[in-house]
């Protein structure tokens, strides 16, 4: 019964660290794009002002 409640917690503790890993890498995919974004519209400033 021990060996039972062990492998559980054990099951759970491995199940959230994937969750925490999907969520770390949304928000790295996040993150990335949001840089993207800024760069191409920093860019777009540069170039309106060069005209």
């Amino acid at each position: 019964m021990e060996r039972l409640a062990q492998a559980a917690e054990l099951m759970s503790r491995s199940e959230s660290m994937r969750d925490a890993k999907k969520w770390f890498a949304l928000d790295l995919l996040v993150l990335g794009v949001a840089v993207l974004c800024l760069l191409g519209y920093l860019r777009g400033l540069r170039e309106r002002e060069d005209l």
